[in-house]
């Protein structure tokens, strides 16, 4: 963590499995309270900290494949994930996750066959009316989905 003037404050995190470590975070978010959510994508979860590193929620699913990105709707105050599946040589696609403050809501994608082919997400964006927004680099194409209030 930095101040306003880029001078470095701490650091928290290593290596490993348990919470608070990761194994390749890959992408960082913040919600309206300065919450901070890692898409850790080697231990296929995403992971929320307070502003000082403090490990507030975890989420994970079987489910769940490599987590490429996180992104925090602004409209819900909730946290949405993309991940990845591969298997060999095989690409399975991706899938858009739904994380309320204590659980998995929904997913799909992949696993609803809600894409006419496998996509690779690798990052997302959520807009001021709730679209989400996703960068499909094995499709070449960005995607949108607009969930219903």
């Amino acid at each position: 963590k930095f101040d306003s003037a880029g001078h470095f404050l701490f650091a928290w995190g290593s290596h490993g499995t348990a919470g608070g470590q990761f194994d390749i975070p890959h992408a960082i978010d913040l919600d309206s309270a300065g919450n901070v959510y890692v898409a850790d994508r080697g231990n296929h979860r995403v992971q929320a900290f307070t502003s000082h590193g403090h490990l507030l929620q975890m989420w994970a699913d079987s489910s769940m494949a490599d987590l490429y990105a996180v992104a925090i709707d602004p409209t819900r105050d909730q946290a949405i994930a993309v991940d990845y599946l591969k298997r060999d040589t095989t690409f399975l696609g991706s899938d858009v996750w739904l994380l309320s403050p204590t659980s998995v809501l929904s997913h799909f994608g992949r696993s609803d066959h809600a894409c006419d082919k496998p996509s690779r997400y690798h990052d997302l964006v959520v807009d001021e009316e709730g679209s989400i927004y996703v960068g499909d680099i094995l499709g070449d194409r960005v995607q949108k989905w607009a969930l219903r209030k």
